[in-house]
């Protein structure tokens, strides 16, 4: 192989190796500033492809070089609390499966990879906006401007063989800071994020070779819109600049400003789970990887925004929650609380943990059976108004269908924001909350 067709080759293999999107300083993260309840878990598993044309200097006898990879990703995320202040870690894995081709002095070349890349492990904290808070407390909270900084690690666990130019692991560690913030105006936010990306040497490089690279900045912007908890669209773009790298002392490549731009949509399936679609692609690319990439992702959230605590103290109040309703038994009058004994009952409850709602009944239900405003305990929709039927079981056919879900006509509101879940009634309640149940007219 001539000189100029192996510096051809390796040019091709760095613009693979460090430059491609997957090579995360150009990634577009949306919402990364986010607040979440402390205690929260998720789970998500993604899968992307990215395809395009690699672009290298025209010096070089290199035609038609272009790549496709598939790639799977599984992430953990755990919401913590330090020193007051939200804070998370999360563990991400990806798998890829590639294929690279193109011509070099006149001759095809092609070469695949399939395996895992390196592991990344990301610790972030809010300092500014974003208070460490449990179930009941994030309830009550409306975000406003948020600022963070997080420190990600990448790992060189991924598949390396010093002796292929083209691998799917790094041999070598990367430190990213970032910081940003976010700010929202009722269903409207933006975020914007800087990012810095510190590479370590890697001495085994391409039969023995020495890689150094430059230090690589990014920022990103982004643009969301809120139709309802859970489902929002995002309009991202990022720009990259620096990256140069050296080879046994020789300058390298350079990302040289390349700019991205793309589209996000989160689809939530229920208040625990749901869909990320996205797809962002190169809008000037000078030296480097001019991919178009399509993604998807499902996760799962358990914990925090979902779960009670798990103390002794309130596992107890939680069984007694479940217990006979022997306190609604001193109530004379279906669904009030006016009783002395009754109203005693709910201060004891909430004094040990429990939750006690106002629920309020649209006055088109009184002319059909009684419903006067009352106060119950309870820590999801369902909890309220099965305690409520318990006192006064005709209103349940009003309000419910054979299946235990909301009626078509029927529609809870808590402290003025409509319900999710018709279905299983899992919407949390947190004390002082307001429910009303109205019944619409029809004719």
């Amino acid at each position: 192989m001539t000189p100029p067709a192996r510096a051809a080759l390796l040019v091709v293999g760095l613009c693979v190796a460090v430059l491609t999107p997957r090579s995360h300083a150009q990634e577009l993260e949306p919402r990364l500033w986010s607040n979440l309840p402390v205690g929260a878990n998720f789970l998500g598993v993604g899968y992307g492809f990215s395809s395009g044309n690699i672009l290298v200097d025209p010096s070089l006898p290199v035609e038609d070089a272009d790549a496709e990879v598939d790639s799977l990703s599984v992430r953990y995320l755990r919401t913590t609390g330090v020193g007051g202040l939200a804070s998370t870690v999360d563990v991400l894995v990806p798998l890829s499966s590639g294929t690279w081709e193109g011509i070099v002095e006149g001759e095809p070349v092609k070469t695949s990879r399939h395996g895992m890349g390196d592991p990344r492990i990301r610790f972030m904290v809010n300092f500014v906006g974003a208070p460490a808070l449990r179930r009941p407390e994030f309830a009550k909270f409306r975000p406003g401007t948020i600022a963070g900084a997080s420190l990600q690690i990448i790992l060189p666990l991924g598949e390396y063989v010093p002796s292929k130019l083209i691998n799917l692991g790094s041999n070598r560690y990367t430190f990213c800071p970032q910081i940003g913030f976010s700010h929202t105006f009722e269903r409207m936010a933006v975020e914007v994020t800087g990012t810095a990306w510190l590479f370590t040497d890697n001495d085994d490089f391409f039969g023995g070779s020495s890689l150094e690279q430059d230090p690589l900045y990014a920022i990103q912007a982004h643009l969301f819109y809120t139709f309802k908890p859970g489902l929002w669209v995002g309009f991202d773009a990022g720009l990259a600049d620096g990256g140069q790298t050296v080879v046994d002392g020789e300058p390298g490549t350079s990302i040289e400003k390349n700019t991205r731009y793309g589209v996000t949509t989160s689809i939530p399936i229920d208040r625990r789970q749901g869909f990320k679609v996205a797809v962002s692609t190169g809008l000037s690319t000078r030296i480097g990887a001019d991919f178009t990439t399509y993604s998807i992702g499902y996760q799962y959230m358990w914990g925090g925004a979902n779960e009670a605590p798990t103390s002794s103290r309130s596992r107890s109040a939680d069984r007694s929650s479940r217990a006979p309703y022997s306190w609604h038994r001193t109530s004379r009058v279906p669904g009030s609380r006016t009783s002395k004994s009754g109203r005693s009952g709910l201060e004891s409850r909430a004094r040990s943990g429990g939750r006690v709602a106002r629920v309020i009944f649209t006055p088109s239900l009184e002319r059909h059976v009684s419903a006067p405003p009352t106060e119950v305990a309870g820590s999801s929709v369902r909890e309220v108004l099965d305690r409520v039927f318990h006192d006064n079981p005709l209103l349940r056919g009003h309000v419910l269908d054979d299946r235990g879900g909301l009626r078509k006509q029927v529609v809870v509101f808590i402290n003025g924001q409509m319900i999710d879940d018709r279905v299983a009634l899992t919407d949390d309640i947190v004390e002082t909350d307001e429910v009303f149940v109205m019944q619409a007219s029809s004719g």
